[in-house]
């Protein structure tokens, strides 16, 4: 099992807090409400199914020496879309599914907006790589599910490798692709 230090730890929180922080005020186009809460945006939820599923894949890695991360976090991706109700999702089993301890959390299966590409890649159930999809997404979606890979520095080599592959899942547009080969090349350099 992977050993985390206090220090990981809170690096990782303080991680977390700012990507959902960050989304949350981006979605009120920087106008803060005075008072109240800050609106949960469907990327946030899928940076939140990215983290549960690196976290299953280090689990099962370690467990049975066998896993392929991206899938792992795909299938996250899933159960995050079965939550919200998206129709045409495969279930991976008949009972008890969704599984999971986010699939608990009420917040995260309330519709917080929309993920088209996302959503449309998990409804081609298209394997992993992606066969000749034809969506793409303009938005920062991808860039914001894959955030969270950077964390994996401490358990796993080349964290900027494995955002791009997460950020896969469901392809970019060309600009896309460019952020996504910024971010590997940046989180690389960062090592």
């Amino acid at each position: 099992m992977t050993k985390v230090t206090a220090e990981q730890l809170a690096t990782a929180r303080g991680c977390v807090l700012g990507l959902m922080l960050g989304d949350a005020i981006g979605a009120t186009g920087g106008k803060v409400p005075a008072g109240g809460t800050l609106p949960v945006t469907s990327a946030g939820q899928l940076a939140c199914f990215t983290i549960e599923g690196i976290i299953r894949a280090n689990i099962r890695g370690t467990h049975k020496g066998i896993c392929h991360p991206p899938r792992v976090v795909r299938h996250a991706y899933t159960r995050w879309a079965a939550l919200q109700g998206i129709p045409g999702i495969k279930r991976w089993q008949e009972q008890d599914w969704p599984d999971g301890w986010l699939a608990q959390v009420p917040v995260l299966a309330s519709r917080r907006g929309s993920a088209p590409a996302t959503v449309s890649a998990l409804q081609s159930q298209a394997k992993y790589p992606a066969e000749k999809a034809d969506w793409t997404s303009v938005g920062a979606h991808g860039l914001t599910r894959s955030l969270p890979a950077g964390l994996v520095h401490g358990w796993g080599p080349q964290p900027g490798r494995f955002a791009a592959e997460i950020a896969a899942t469901t392809p970019w547009s060309s600009s896309g692709r460019r952020r996504r080969a910024w971010c590997h090349g940046d989180c690389e350099r960062r090592r």
